[in-house]
């Protein structure tokens, strides 16, 4: 599910996935550092929900599709502006 609704927490929606991987990008990282970093809080207390590999790939897409990241000069995921 994309968005949170009356069923579906934040935590377990594409959306709040998609949060969760910004607070990655303090620098420009490549999709297997990401998947790394997020693993690490997968299904903690810290973010409470467990996405497989399709759900990150989806919150990537979807943080591209709405112009938030970008791809850098060295193919790396960075933050747009």
């Amino acid at each position: 599910m994309l968005l949170p609704n009356k069923h579906i927490t934040l935590a377990q929606s594409i959306f709040g996935l998609a949060g969760i991987i910004l607070k990655f990008l303090s620098i420009p990282k490549d999709i297997d550092e990401l998947w790394t970093d997020f693993l690490n809080i997968n299904n903690t207390k810290d973010f409470p929900c467990e996405h497989d590999y399709n759900n990150f790939l989806l919150a990537i897409y979807y943080l591209f599709t709405v112009g938030i990241v970008d791809l850098n000069e060295n193919n790396k995921i960075c933050l747009c502006g």
